[in-house]
C-alpha cells in the first residue's frame, strides 16, 4: 500500500514541469485574448479606425489609434517588411526560450511571469503578421504631461511579467533560478 503512494506521488512529481508549463500557456493565452478582444473592441466597435482618438476619462485616459512598426515607443521602426519579420521572429523566438529555460520551475509567480511575457510577445508578433504593425491604443496624460505614446494590454503584460521574473531571478537561489527544489 505505502509503495503505491510512493509511485504515484512520484508520477505527478515527474509531471510537475509539463503541468507548469501547461499554467504558462494558459497565462500567455488568457493574455492574447484579453489584447486582442480590446483592440477589437477600440478598433472595431469603438470606430477608432475613423476617429482616431476617444476620450474615456477626460484629460487622464485616451484611446489614441497608433500603429507601431518598431517595438517600445516606436523605437527602431520601419516599414521595411524585413523589420516587419525579424521583430515576428525576434518575439517569438524568445517565447520559446522562456518557455524552455523556465519549464521545470514550480514557483506560481515564475510560471505567470512566463505566460504574461510570453502572451503579450505573441499577441504583438500576431499584429505584425496581420496588420504588420502593433495596434497601440492606451494613452495617459497627467495634468499638464502631454505623453504622444500609445501601448497596448500586450505591452503592459510584457512589463508586468517582466518585472515580475526580475524580481523572483533577482532572489539568489530563489525558485525562478531553475532548481526545480526550491
Amino acid at each position: 500500500m505505502r509503495y503505491k503512494k510512493y509511485v504515484k506521488l512520484s508520477y505527478r512529481m515527474a509531471d510537475l514541469p509539463l503541468a507548469m508549463t501547461k499554467k504558462s500557456i494558459l497565462t500567455a493565452l488568457v493574455a492574447f485574448l484579453c489584447d486582442q478582444l480590446s483592440k477589437w473592441y477600440v478598433y472595431k466597435v469603438l470606430n477608432l479606425e475613423e476617429l482616431s482618438s476617444v476620450s474615456v476619462i477626460a484629460p487622464i485616459l485616451n484611446f489614441t489609434l497608433a500603429w507601431n512598426r518598431g517595438v517600445n515607443f516606436g523605437i527602431l521602426s520601419s516599414d521595411a517588411p524585413a523589420a516587419r519579420w525579424f521583430w515576428t521572429i525576434f518575439a517569438l523566438s524568445i517565447s520559446v526560450f522562456l518557455l524552455f529555460k523556465f519549464r521545470k520551475v514550480r514557483d506560481k509567480a515564475t510560471v505567470f511571469a512566463i505566460g504574461f511575457i510570453v502572451g503579450g510577445a505573441v499577441s504583438n508578433a500576431f499584429d505584425r503578421l496581420v496588420h504588420g504593425a502593433v495596434l497601440d491604443f492606451l494613452n495617459f496624460q497627467i495634468f499638464w504631461f502631454h505623453n504622444p505614446y500609445s501601448f497596448n494590454l500586450a505591452d503592459v503584460c510584457v512589463v508586468v511579467g517582466g518585472l515580475l521574473l526580475a524580481l523572483r531571478v533577482g532572489r539568489s537561489g530563489g525558485p525562478a533560478s531553475g532548481d526545480p527544489h526550491k
